[in-house]
Protein backbone atom coordinates (compact mmCIF):
# COMPACT_ATOMS: atom_id res chain seq x y z
CA UNK A 1 0.00 0.00 0.00
CA UNK A 2 2.64 2.30 1.14
CA UNK A 3 4.73 1.77 -2.24
CA UNK A 4 1.93 2.11 -4.25
CA UNK A 5 1.07 5.99 -3.00
CA UNK A 6 4.23 6.51 -3.04
CA UNK A 7 4.26 5.35 -6.78
CA UNK A 8 1.40 7.62 -7.25
CA UNK A 9 3.55 10.73 -5.36
CA UNK A 10 6.02 10.26 -8.32
CA UNK A 11 3.85 9.85 -10.93
CA UNK A 12 1.81 13.70 -10.08
CA UNK A 13 5.58 14.92 -9.76
CA UNK A 14 6.32 14.00 -12.67
CA UNK A 15 3.21 14.63 -14.48
CA UNK A 16 3.96 18.45 -12.91
CA UNK A 17 7.62 18.89 -14.22
CA UNK A 18 6.42 17.49 -17.75
CA UNK A 19 3.68 20.34 -17.61
CA UNK A 20 5.80 23.25 -16.52
CA UNK A 21 8.26 22.09 -19.29
CA UNK A 22 5.92 22.26 -22.36
CA UNK A 23 4.41 25.51 -20.40
CA UNK A 24 7.86 27.01 -20.79
CA UNK A 25 8.66 25.60 -23.94
CA UNK A 26 5.17 26.87 -25.32
CA UNK A 27 6.33 30.97 -23.92
CA UNK A 28 9.67 30.35 -25.23
CA UNK A 29 7.97 30.24 -28.37
CA UNK A 30 6.23 33.22 -28.04
CA UNK A 31 8.61 36.45 -27.78
CA UNK A 32 6.35 39.31 -28.46
CA UNK A 33 2.51 38.84 -27.71
CA UNK A 34 0.25 37.69 -30.40
CA UNK A 35 -2.41 40.39 -30.50
CA UNK A 36 0.62 43.52 -29.34
CA UNK A 37 0.54 45.53 -26.89
CA UNK A 38 -2.03 47.85 -25.31
CA UNK A 39 0.91 50.13 -24.29
CA UNK A 40 1.77 53.15 -25.90
CA UNK A 41 5.68 51.50 -25.93
CA UNK A 42 4.71 49.23 -29.39
CA UNK A 43 7.50 49.66 -31.95
CA UNK A 44 10.08 47.24 -33.03
CA UNK A 45 12.82 48.62 -34.14
CA UNK A 46 14.72 46.89 -36.72
CA UNK A 47 18.14 47.51 -36.66
CA UNK A 48 21.15 46.53 -38.79
CA UNK A 49 22.78 47.25 -42.22
CA UNK A 50 22.31 46.65 -46.22
CA UNK A 51 20.11 43.47 -45.23
CA UNK A 52 17.64 45.03 -42.54
CA UNK A 53 17.77 47.99 -45.00
CA UNK A 54 16.49 46.62 -48.08
CA UNK A 55 19.44 47.33 -50.81
CA UNK A 56 18.57 46.76 -53.93
CA UNK A 57 14.89 46.25 -53.49
CA UNK A 58 12.08 48.67 -53.41
CA UNK A 59 11.60 50.40 -49.75
CA UNK A 60 8.31 48.63 -49.26
CA UNK A 61 9.82 44.93 -50.16
CA UNK A 62 12.70 45.19 -47.25
CA UNK A 63 11.06 42.79 -44.93
CA UNK A 64 10.91 44.88 -41.88
CA UNK A 65 8.21 46.98 -43.72
CA UNK A 66 7.10 43.48 -44.81
CA UNK A 67 6.57 42.73 -41.10
CA UNK A 68 4.70 45.89 -40.81
CA UNK A 69 2.19 45.44 -43.45
CA UNK A 70 1.80 42.18 -42.09
CA UNK A 71 1.14 43.65 -38.16
CA UNK A 72 -1.19 46.21 -39.80
CA UNK A 73 -3.75 44.09 -41.99
CA UNK A 74 -3.86 41.70 -39.01
CA UNK A 75 -4.73 44.48 -36.39
CA UNK A 76 -1.42 43.71 -34.32
CA UNK A 77 -0.46 46.40 -32.13
CA UNK A 78 3.05 46.61 -33.08
CA UNK A 79 4.86 48.77 -35.65
CA UNK A 80 7.97 48.37 -37.10
CA UNK A 81 10.83 51.33 -37.42
CA UNK A 82 13.24 50.06 -40.17
CA UNK A 83 16.72 51.63 -39.04
CA UNK A 84 18.87 49.06 -41.63
CA UNK A 85 21.62 51.66 -42.81
CA UNK A 86 24.02 49.78 -45.96
CA UNK A 87 27.58 49.67 -45.39
CA UNK A 88 27.13 49.67 -41.33
CA UNK A 89 29.61 47.96 -38.83
CA UNK A 90 29.13 47.40 -35.26
CA UNK A 91 30.79 50.55 -34.44
CA UNK A 92 28.43 51.94 -36.30
CA UNK A 93 25.35 51.09 -35.25
CA UNK A 94 26.86 51.72 -31.42
CA UNK A 95 27.44 55.94 -32.25
CA UNK A 96 23.77 55.69 -33.30
CA UNK A 97 22.42 53.72 -30.99
CA UNK A 98 20.95 56.97 -28.57
CA UNK A 99 18.66 57.81 -31.25
CA UNK A 100 17.21 55.00 -32.26
CA UNK A 101 15.98 53.75 -28.49
CA UNK A 102 13.07 56.52 -28.44
CA UNK A 103 10.91 56.00 -25.63
CA UNK A 104 8.24 53.98 -27.65
CA UNK A 105 10.99 51.13 -28.36
CA UNK A 106 9.67 47.94 -27.41
CA UNK A 107 11.72 45.66 -28.87
CA UNK A 108 15.03 45.71 -31.04
CA UNK A 109 15.51 43.20 -33.41
CA UNK A 110 19.51 42.89 -33.98
CA UNK A 111 21.38 42.17 -37.29
CA UNK A 112 24.80 43.52 -37.70
CA UNK A 113 28.44 42.21 -38.13
CA UNK A 114 28.71 40.95 -41.94
CA UNK A 115 30.69 44.56 -42.80
CA UNK A 116 32.66 43.77 -40.00
CA UNK A 117 33.71 40.47 -41.07
CA UNK A 118 34.30 42.18 -44.92
CA UNK A 119 36.84 44.38 -43.42
CA UNK A 120 38.28 41.26 -41.46
CA UNK A 121 38.00 43.42 -38.24
CA UNK A 122 39.41 41.44 -34.99
CA UNK A 123 36.49 38.47 -33.79
CA UNK A 124 37.03 40.18 -29.98
CA UNK A 125 36.29 43.62 -31.55
CA UNK A 126 33.26 42.62 -33.06
CA UNK A 127 32.16 40.18 -30.39
CA UNK A 128 32.52 42.91 -27.72
CA UNK A 129 30.99 45.60 -29.55
CA UNK A 130 27.30 43.45 -30.39
CA UNK A 131 27.83 42.53 -26.57
CA UNK A 132 28.04 46.67 -25.69
CA UNK A 133 24.96 47.48 -28.29
CA UNK A 134 22.89 44.59 -26.29
CA UNK A 135 23.62 45.50 -23.14
CA UNK A 136 22.86 49.22 -23.77
CA UNK A 137 19.05 47.96 -24.88
CA UNK A 138 18.91 45.89 -22.16
CA UNK A 139 19.59 48.49 -19.86
CA UNK A 140 16.66 50.50 -21.38
CA UNK A 141 14.46 47.62 -20.30
CA UNK A 142 13.79 47.09 -24.09
CA UNK A 143 13.85 43.17 -25.24
CA UNK A 144 16.43 42.12 -27.65
CA UNK A 145 16.82 39.50 -30.48
CA UNK A 146 19.60 38.62 -32.33
CA UNK A 147 19.97 37.59 -36.06
CA UNK A 148 23.27 35.83 -36.64
CA UNK A 149 25.12 36.64 -39.00
CA UNK A 150 26.44 33.65 -42.14
CA UNK A 151 29.17 34.93 -44.46
CA UNK A 152 27.92 33.71 -48.21
CA UNK A 153 30.71 31.56 -49.74
CA UNK A 154 31.57 34.40 -52.42
CA UNK A 155 32.96 36.12 -49.51
CA UNK A 156 34.76 33.66 -47.25
CA UNK A 157 37.88 35.21 -47.09
CA UNK A 158 39.63 32.30 -47.54
CA UNK A 159 40.29 32.07 -43.81
CA UNK A 160 38.78 29.49 -42.64
CA UNK A 161 39.67 29.75 -39.21
CA UNK A 162 38.46 33.37 -39.09
CA UNK A 163 34.46 32.05 -40.64
CA UNK A 164 34.65 29.81 -37.68
CA UNK A 165 35.27 32.14 -35.43
CA UNK A 166 32.87 34.86 -36.72
CA UNK A 167 29.85 31.82 -36.89
CA UNK A 168 30.52 31.33 -33.26
CA UNK A 169 29.79 34.90 -32.41
CA UNK A 170 25.88 35.22 -32.25
CA UNK A 171 25.56 31.65 -30.43
CA UNK A 172 28.29 32.41 -27.83
CA UNK A 173 26.59 35.92 -26.66
CA UNK A 174 22.69 34.86 -26.94
CA UNK A 175 23.82 32.06 -24.67
CA UNK A 176 25.94 34.50 -22.23
CA UNK A 177 23.28 37.93 -22.30
CA UNK A 178 20.21 35.15 -22.61
CA UNK A 179 18.84 36.69 -25.82
CA UNK A 180 16.80 34.62 -28.37
CA UNK A 181 19.09 34.28 -31.43
CA UNK A 182 17.67 33.44 -34.97
CA UNK A 183 19.30 31.58 -37.30
CA UNK A 184 20.57 33.36 -40.55
CA UNK A 185 18.78 33.30 -44.48
CA UNK A 186 22.22 32.02 -45.47
CA UNK A 187 22.93 28.85 -43.47
CA UNK A 188 19.70 26.86 -45.53
CA UNK A 189 19.04 28.60 -48.39
CA UNK A 190 23.02 29.78 -49.87
CA UNK A 191 22.45 27.69 -53.19
CA UNK A 192 18.60 28.95 -53.80
CA UNK A 193 19.10 31.57 -56.59
CA UNK A 194 16.37 32.90 -57.00
CA UNK A 195 16.02 34.04 -53.05
CA UNK A 196 19.25 36.05 -53.79
CA UNK A 197 20.61 39.28 -56.29
CA UNK A 198 23.10 39.29 -58.72
CA UNK A 199 25.73 39.82 -55.74
CA UNK A 200 24.68 36.88 -53.83
CA UNK A 201 24.81 38.83 -50.83
CA UNK A 202 21.55 40.74 -50.70
CA UNK A 203 18.43 38.66 -50.08
CA UNK A 204 15.94 39.24 -53.69
CA UNK A 205 12.46 40.62 -53.02
CA UNK A 206 11.38 36.82 -52.95
CA UNK A 207 14.21 36.41 -50.32
CA UNK A 208 13.10 39.23 -48.18
CA UNK A 209 9.69 37.50 -48.00
CA UNK A 210 10.96 34.38 -46.64
CA UNK A 211 13.05 36.56 -44.46
CA UNK A 212 9.85 38.49 -43.12
CA UNK A 213 8.27 35.00 -42.79
CA UNK A 214 10.96 33.67 -40.67
CA UNK A 215 11.38 36.33 -38.08
CA UNK A 216 7.51 36.49 -37.94
CA UNK A 217 7.31 32.76 -36.92
CA UNK A 218 10.56 32.78 -34.90
CA UNK A 219 8.95 35.96 -33.04
CA UNK A 220 5.38 34.49 -32.44
CA UNK A 221 4.66 30.65 -34.15
CA UNK A 222 0.77 31.86 -34.45
CA UNK A 223 1.42 34.30 -36.58
CA UNK A 224 1.72 32.73 -40.24
CA UNK A 225 2.93 35.03 -43.48
CA UNK A 226 1.39 33.61 -46.34
CA UNK A 227 2.59 36.31 -49.09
Amino acid sequence: MRKSIILILIVLILAVLGYTFIKSKGEAGQILPTNGTSSTKNTIVFLGDSITAGYGVEDNQAFPNLINEYWKENNISFKAQNEGISGDTTTDVLSRLDSVLTDDVYMVFLEIGANDAFAKTDIGVVRDNIKTIIKRIQDRQIKVVLMAMDLPTVFYLQDSDYVKSFAAIYEGIGKELDVPVMSSLVRENENKSDLWQEDRIHPSPKGHELLAKNVLSFLNKEWIYDK
